[in-house]
């Protein structure tokens, strides 16, 4: 009988600590489940901040470029040749023109006419190309 009781204390005891083993288990899932939330949070928040960052960033640099094409082109205007720097509307894309002072001929355009036109109408020759109706 005495064994008998010994083994069923053993029992309860192993009983006990597979009850607390689990619990231990579930407290750990539980911290670990929390810190991956605090940590999406985080990246979160990080994502809004940049691209609150990005879109400043994107207005402040239209003007900033407009004011660095007008100095440079105010720099070039002494000499032979001249650069001459101006942003295409449509593109958003820098055009350099290098013209000659005295003629005022144009040497050189990058990119040139052909690129720019091209580059204008790619959106259109893609539409055609990737029909919706094929």
């Amino acid at each position: 009988m005495a064994i008998e009781s010994v083994n069923a204390a053993a029992g309860a005891a192993s009983s006990a600590q597979q009850t607390s083993s689990q619990q231990a288990d579930q407290t750990q899932q539980q911290v670990q489940q929390a810190q991956k939330a605090e940590q999406a949070q985080k990246v979160s928040d990080q994502e809004v901040r940049a691209k609150e960052a990005l879109q400043e960033s994107e207005q402040v640099s239209a003007e900033e470029l407009q004011a660095a094409i007008d100095r440079l082109n105010e720099l070039m205007k002494d000499g032979q040749r001249s650069l001459a720097f101006s942003v295409d509307e449509e593109l958003g894309e820098v055009v350099v023109k290098v013209m000659d002072t005295k003629t005022e001929q144009l040497i050189r355009q990058i990119p040139n006419e052909e690129s720019l036109k091209f580059a204008k109408n790619l959106e259109g020759v893609l539409g055609v190309i990737f029909n919706d109706r094929a």
